[in-house]
């Protein structure tokens, strides 16, 4: 399970098996997205969590993998979008990492 669903899980307890108190803190510790997660940006650049944003949990870190034209960061070369400083970039959905690879034939 990504580390997207798995919060997603959490959060749609609503509150029966988790205090919500206990919760909030737990999420603005991990985030929404869990640093190492794999998301896909409103640009169609896919990125990975590289840190969370603890005031703005949507709007975290994220180094660049592939860019939006399609261009592979190799190496880790990718540039830190700071998604609370880019107003117009979102995460549109969390990604499998597993999938990236089948689409690229790896």
């Amino acid at each position: 399970m990504i580390g997207y669903t798995a919060m997603r899980n959490i959060l749609s307890d609503n509150g029966r098996r988790f205090d919500p108190q206990v919760l909030k803190v737990f999420i603005r510790a991990m985030g929404i997205y869990p640093v190492g997660s794999v998301v896909l940006l409103n640009d169609s650049s896919i990125g990975r969590v590289v840190e969370i944003n603890r005031s703005a949990p949507l709007k975290p870190k994220v180094k660049v993998m592939i860019g939006e034209n399609g261009h592979e960061f190799r190496d880790d070369h990718g540039a830190v979008v700071d998604l609370a400083e880019e107003k117009k970039l979102f995460i549109a959905k969390a990604v499998d990492p597993r999938e990236i690879s089948k689409q690229r034939g790896e």
